[in-house]
């Protein structure tokens, strides 16, 4: 959660009204998501959880793209690799992942962390009608 909390932190920075609507948005789409597999699916919680963020996973991709690009075009980003083939040489010093693949991968391991949780409270308040 610290990790989707810190993303949303930079989203408010650069686009305020319009990322936390998107991000509202892919949360709001995984989670109804879940639910709906959390009934119908006999998969283990964790595989349901996966299943429901990649069922929304362009949602999440538009809401993160904006602030990927611009974590992307960062002066600091491009002299921090610079600093580091100066200091430690190009095969020390691997080009960094896109932005949006770091986004979506702490999005996705927050939104599954919480998302276990919300599994089994759905089938056990079935299971206990």
């Amino acid at each position: 959660m610290k990790i989707l909390l810190g993303l949303l932190t930079l989203a408010i920075m650069t686009r305020a009204a319009s990322a936390l609507d998107s991000v509202a948005d892919a949360k709001q789409c995984s989670e109804a998501a879940l639910a709906s597999y959390a009934l119908t699916s006999a998969e283990p919680a964790e595989k349901i959880a996966e299943m429901a963020f990649r069922r929304c996973s362009d949602k999440w991709r538009e809401a993160f793209d904006p602030v990927g690009r611009e974590m992307d075009a960062s002066p600091t980003l491009k002299e921090a690799q610079e600093n580091c083939i100066k200091r430690l040489g190009p095969s020390s010093c691997p080009a960094p992942l896109p932005s949006i693949v770091v986004l979506m991968n702490a999005a996705q391991r927050t939104f599954q962390s919480d998302a276990v949780t919300k599994v089994f409270d759905i089938r056990a308040k079935v299971a206990g009608k």
